[in-house]
């Protein structure tokens, strides 16, 4: 009897110690909730890019008004009216003009595949275009507006009316939406979109496969361009640049920009350029190892716009105070520089007179 009291006692007592137990646990305050890890810098970082491959999105950031392939030239050019045309150079033993292979046209984003030239013509309200390389079988492959076009070598991928990054075949066929927000800027790394977002303005890393949409700038920001390394951007009025981890931010000390900088590679190191307004509009250089902020004006009447760059050759557009062509460049890597600008028969026409040459030669 007396154990059975006494092992009733035990249960009673170790219910009520763990009734107690309970509920000091039940009155204990929560755990203060901890940050979500940051995500690793390989998930941030941006891929590697060649120097080759920099030098392309240079040349697209700058809407690859002039392309050079071989010995060839294609670029915006004028008539001897004054009309703007797609023309064609001769590098063979100096600039030649070869031929006016399109009229009536402001090519940018010029792109070569096969034998041939695809752009927008902004002179047809941003409509993709395609040409033979003789300035034969014109075609508009989609009508505009389009902009931000990159000539691959299986398709065009380009921005449509309402800033949404698509993609069709090379001869305008099977038109498939690549990501369904509004976007510029857009260039293709691997398996990743780099892009400003117009809904922000920010600058974007997206990867499709791992379902990731990372925002890169605490700023609206455009005209991204990847050089050794590094990611320059322009951000309201003034330049940055970040590692491929996005750390190590740099500001650079320039005047307030009036459009996206321009950085030029060559051989003596890294140039930044780019346009201020003060009493009047003023073209200035920089180079990102001065983190004094040392300018240098340049002393010529108007302004300079890159067209195109690679590690032999820069096509420059010069031009007046008031925004008119005055002429194009073509500089060379010994530092040689070749004005040309003019006009001269369209290819079209240009073959009639052949014709008719050889019908008198042959009578």
């Amino acid at each position: 009897m007396k154990k059975s009291l006494r092992l009733l006692c035990l249960l009673l007592c170790a219910g009520f110690l763990s009734a107690c137990s309970g509920g000091k646990i039940d009155s204990a305050p929560s755990p203060t909730p901890t940050e979500p890890p940051l995500r690793p810098l390989q998930d941030r970082a941006l891929p590697e890019l060649s120097r080759e491959e920099s030098f392309r999105m240079l040349r697209y950031m700058y809407a690859n008004r002039a392309l050079l392939a071989g010995e060839r030239l294609y670029c915006l050019d004028y008539d001897g009216a004054y009309r703007p045309v797609l023309a064609d150079y001769s590098l063979d033993g100096g600039l030649r003009r070869h031929r006016i292979l399109v009229e009536n046209c402001v090519p940018a984003y010029l792109g070569l595949q096969g034998e041939r030239l695809f752009y927008i013509n902004q002179r047809e309200g941003g409509a993709i275009e395609s040409v033979a390389l003789d300035g034969s079988d014109r075609k508009t492959l989609r009508p505009g507006p389009c902009d931000w076009l990159l000539v691959e070598e299986d398709g065009l991928c380009f921005c449509d009316e309402e800033g949404r990054y698509r993609r069709m075949a090379l001869d305008g066929s099977g038109e498939t939406l690549l990501m369904d927000k509004p976007c510029a800027c857009p260039w293709p790394m691997g398996d990743a979109l780099l892009y400003q977002s117009l809904e922000d303005g920010r600058l974007h890393l997206r990867r499709e496969a791992e379902e990731t949409d990372l925002c890169l700038t605490e700023e609206e920001a455009t005209a991204p361009m990847i050089w050794e390394g590094r990611l320059y951007y322009s951000a309201g009025e003034s330049l940055h640049s970040v590692d491929r981890n996005g750390l190590g931010a740099v500001r650079y000390p320039v005047p307030p920009l009036l459009a996206p900088a321009e950085l030029l590679p060559e051989a003596n190191g890294l140039r930044l350029r780019g346009l201020c307004r003060d009493t009047a509009l003023r073209q200035w250089v920089a180079w990102p190892e001065d983190t004094e902020g040392t300018l240098q004006y340049l002393p010529e009447r108007g302004y300079r716009q890159c067209d195109y760059l690679d590690a032999d050759y820069r096509v420059e557009t010069i031009y007046d105070p008031d925004g008119r062509v005055r002429c194009f460049l073509l500089c060379d890597g010994e530092g040689r520089e070749t004005v040309y600008i003019g006009g001269r028969v369209s290819g079209a026409q240009e073959e009639k007179q052949e014709e008719k040459q050889e019908e008198k030669t042959d009578g």
